[in-house]
């Protein structure tokens, strides 16, 4: 048996020719029993994943496949998604998950990739025009989301709850390294002409801003009603306003002032 990617129905196929078909596409390799389908389907993909949005009148079965994945995590964590699950949030045949990623454990990071490119291409301007500790912490407030917001607690669910292989643990910090660059960017960026400048590990503080990102994302997930998290952004941002004018002023912390 083998599945119809656009219709979503199972058709009979010859003896071994799912089989072949499967590990062909398990390793990346088109479908040798047909290879112009095969090119076809390539093809229609990457146009697909290249045009503009607004020129694409329906999503590709790619595309519903991973908007679903993003919900059923969001809704019923990490544990909860599972392929029957997924496909039952997007109302297709399970085995359309197999034919396009190959595994869940691929489609999750998929999932990832596209979620983090959503918010990328919502965030990464305002992020780069960062130049101060309070803006920088009002837009991590707004980054966090809310409870209509499938992708912040799908990237929380999937970066805390799933990293535990080596190779997955890799491709999931590939993903975050350019917030972290961009968060370092903007670090460098409050402290610039102060005397604090070459002081501060940039690099370093700009992981820690993702873990403390991160571990509110989590946090807000055990807490519904999100209270915990708006009060720890209005705590960064108060201690923000303070740390500014003090970087500003030049005055390294516990420095004299001058006299009056």
């Amino acid at each position: 048996m083998t599945a119809n990617p656009s219709s979503g129905a199972i058709s009979a196929a010859p003896p071994g020719a799912a089989v072949g078909a499967s590990a062909a596409r398990l390793n990346g390799m088109p479908d040798a029993a047909d290879p112009e389908t095969a090119v076809e389907a390539t093809t229609k993909d990457c146009i697909l994943d290249a045009a503009d949005p607004e020129t694409v009148p329906e999503p590709s079965t790619k595309d519903r496949i991973l908007d679903a994945a993003l919900a059923t995590i969001a809704n019923d964590g990490l544990m909860g998604a599972t392929a029957r699950r997924i496909a039952a949030a997007g109302d297709f045949n399970q085995a359309l998950i197999f034919y396009h990623f190959g595994s869940i454990e691929e489609l999750l990071l998929a999932s990832l990739e596209r979620a983090n490119r959503r918010r990328m291409a919502r965030f990464a301007d305002r992020l780069n025009e960062v130049k101060s500790l309070t803006e920088l912490v009002r837009l991590a407030s707004a980054l966090h989301g809310g409870p209509d917001d499938p992708d912040s607690p799908a990237l929380a669910a999937i970066v805390t709850g799933w990293s535990n292989t080596e190779e997955f643990g890799a491709r999931i910090l590939a993903t975050m390294e350019p917030w972290d660059s961009m968060v370092e960017a903007a670090i460098r960026r409050s402290l610039e002409g102060t005397a604090f400048a070459g002081m501060v590990p940039a690099k370093e503080l700009s992981w820690a801003v993702s873990a403390l990102y991160l571990g509110i994302e989590m946090l807000s997930r055990l807490d519904p009603a999100d209270r915990r998290s708006a009060q720890l952004f209005g705590t960064l941002g108060g201690l923000a306003m303070i740390a500014d004018p003090i970087l500003q002023s030049g005055l390294p912390l516990g420095s004299d002032r001058p006299a009056t």
